[in-house]
């Protein structure tokens, strides 16, 4: 059997390198794969893996060179929903991890790690909020020792959230416990120094609290009666990872346990009396842990983890389990990597299951989030702001609304996404730009307004497109040099525009005219927030989809756009490899007489919109892109 790397309490080596505690933990205790990840500063360009139907369409005339580029193909996504980043700050410290999330309300989300340091190998307990416009960190309360991670945070109201994890403090490991009475953060005394570690909490209401964990004598299960906190006697050897709480006579606490030869995983349910043991598959011949759980009645309750297939191998793949009232069963889930795993529930209805976590390959990792639509684990696209990303908590603040926390970045910062409706009032099914939008907006590459709207027809900048473009390529957007005057490091589009010049993809104004001084190594401007015009369009996502065709020097399908004209090139090699993408309008307008062939006239400096930007750059670099709901 394998000995497991520490699981929930969140322990990751590139956050803390030879703490004595971490060893300690590594060494006596089991738990969750070790992920830590070498931090990497090249720019990482993922293959664009997605497979999808060509879109058909006709032009008014469409040239007869042989195109350069096959159509990329792109396998359906299912979406009634996408995942964002939310901003999240960082703290003075440089590596920041959040472990855990809890909504009390939908204007008051708690979510908790660990924030460390390399240089002076320390850490501290890491607590952000979010009051229904932004996050903030919250300070804790100070307690004496050198490293601290909080895995578990929960409240009923907003005057009483406790958050639970471990600390240490002269070489030992210890409980860590605090309570947010409203105002302030403060540790909770009276627990046993030894009695090693907190990793989940549950709380019903202000009187009625439950946490679980490990100490030397095995599961670590303590109850809150509004007065203190007692621990419950089990005599049962394994680690507790989490808890959820249907009833008073109906609670659940999932873990691993060390007693099967295997490593098998661990249910134990409280029936109002008490807590017993309950069968459950163990999967994995090489070792099973169960990291989260959530009931939705008495006879649907959910759980998942992770487990390795082979004994002989460190690789490890996702694990679901459901109770069905009388049994635990394995349910099937899908594997993206050599290492998978699922932290964390949102079990909202029968048909509405949410889990998230994290895929490896080597040195990176993606997050993931599985969706259970009654049938079947699906996987929904979330946002990998930067390489080595994890997802490690989930909660639901209300209906159709999601928020999830992790990590990202080989460095790491907080990670927090949300969940939301695509559907947006003013792009409804039966509008034109409705499929480009939906297919943009399920993959996060697009989002829209506060009020609900998407607003297509408002104009699109410069900076706009290049974000638009450059995740629609799958290519990570990630900076190391600036290239414009206009954007610095720190501009909100800084890390999508600089990769779109780096590529020759975008290129920008020189520097000299009215408001735009040259700086020491005269950089152009890129002018990020003037309009985008169809002609740079046409040249971007050609550029972008890689079309380099050997157009002839005389050919040109647009009256307004010949062999000396700056985007006649780009738009003859769109109108190739992409036929119906862009369409001209009928000569004989004002302004625009017909010429001897009655070509037509493109308009390439006319002002884009919203929506205009997604139908073309779907069909260029998403064609046929179809979107399904689960």
């Amino acid at each position: 059997m394998r000995v497991l790397l520490p699981s929930r309490l969140r322990v990751h080596l590139p956050l803390i390198l030879a703490c004595l505690a971490l060893a300690i933990l590594a060494l006596a205790l089991p738990g969750r794969p070790d992920r830590s990840a070498s931090a990497g500063s090249q720019p990482r360009e993922r293959p664009n893996a997605k497979t999808l139907l060509t879109a058909t369409a006709t032009v008014t005339q469409a040239p007869s060179t042989t195109p350069s580029a096959t159509a990329t193909v792109v396998q359906p996504l299912y979406c009634s929903g996408a995942w964002n980043v939310e901003s999240s700050p960082d703290t003075e410290l440089d590596r920041d991890w959040l472990h855990a999330v809890h909504a009390v309300s939908p204007s008051d989300i708690w979510a908790v790690g660990e924030s460390a340091s390399y240089d002076v190998r320390i850490s501290r307990p890491l607590i952000q909020h979010y009051d229904g416009g932004d996050w903030t960190t919250v300070p804790g309360t100070v307690i004496p020792g050198d490293y601290f991670s909080l895995s578990g945070v929960s409240g009923a109201t907003s005057n009483t959230v406790w958050a639970v994890g471990t600390y240490s403090s002269t070489g030992a490991i210890r409980p860590l416990m605090l309570r947010w009475d409203g105002a302030t953060w403060s540790q909770v005394q009276g627990l046993d120094p030894n009695s090693g570690r907190l990793i989940d909490v549950d709380a019903v209401s202000d009187s009625d609290a439950w946490v679980v964990g490990e100490n030397a004598m095995g599961v670590d299960i303590r109850h809150w009666d509004g007065t203190q906190w007692v621990s419950v006697s089990t005599g049962v050897t394994g680690t507790l990872q989490a808890v959820d709480v249907l009833a008073p006579d109906d609670i659940w606490a999932v873990g691993s346990t060390s007693q099967s030869p295997n490593g098998g995983t661990l249910t134990m349910h409280w029936d109002g009396a008490q807590w017993t043991v309950v069968p459950s598959p163990a999967p994995g011949p090489g070792g099973n842990n169960l990291l989260a759980v959530e009931a939705i009645s008495a006879n649907d309750v959910w759980a998942v983890g992770y487990y390795y297939p082979d004994a002989s191998s460190y690789e490890f793949d996702t694990l679901a389990m459901h109770w069905d009232g009388s049994q635990w069963s394995v349910v099937p889930t899908p594997n993206f990597a050599r290492w998978n795993t699922l932290e964390g529930l949102a079990a909202l209805a029968p048909e509405d299951v949410w889990a998230v976590g994290s895929a490896r390959l080597t040195t990176d990792s993606d997050p993931v989030a599985l969706h259970w639509n009654g049938s079947v684990w699906v996987r929904f696209h979330t946002v990998e702001p930067k390489p080595y990303s994890y997802l490690d908590g989930i909660t639901a603040p209300r209906d159709g609304e999601l928020v999830a926390v992790g990590a990202t970045g080989g460095l790491y910062e907080p990670l927090i996404e949300r969940y939301a409706s695509v559907d947006f009032l003013d792009v409804p099914t039966e509008h034109t730009f409705y499929s480009y939008v939906r297919c943009l907006a399920c993959r996060s590459i697009v989002q829209g307004y506060p009020d609900g709207s998407f607003r297509p027809n408002e104009p699109v900048t410069r900076a706009q497109v290049a974000k638009i473009v450059l995740l629609s390529t799958g290519i990570d957007p990630f900076a190391q040099f600036q290239a414009f005057a206009d954007v610095a490091p720190g501009h909100p589009f800084y890390n999508y525009i600089e990769p779109m010049a780096s590529r020759g993809w975008m290129s920008g104004y020189p520097c000299g005219g009215p408001g735009e001084p040259c700086d020491s190594e005269n950089r152009p401007y890129f002018r990020p927030y003037s309009g985008g015009t169809r002609g740079q369009l046409t040249k971007i996502v050609s550029n972008a989809a890689g079309f380099d065709d050997t157009i002839p020097d005389t050919q040109h399908t647009f009256a307004d756009a010949p062999p000396n004209s700056t985007f006649r090139l780009y738009i003859e090699r769109l109108l190739l490899n992409r036929p119906g993408v862009m369409e001209g309008y009928p000569c004989g307008g004002p302004g625009e007489p017909c010429d001897p062939e009655n070509r037509p006239y493109f308009r390439p400096n006319n002002q884009l919109t919203r929506g205009q930007t997604a139908k073309i750059t779907v069909n260029t670099l998403l064609p046929g892109c179809e979107v399904l709901r689960p």
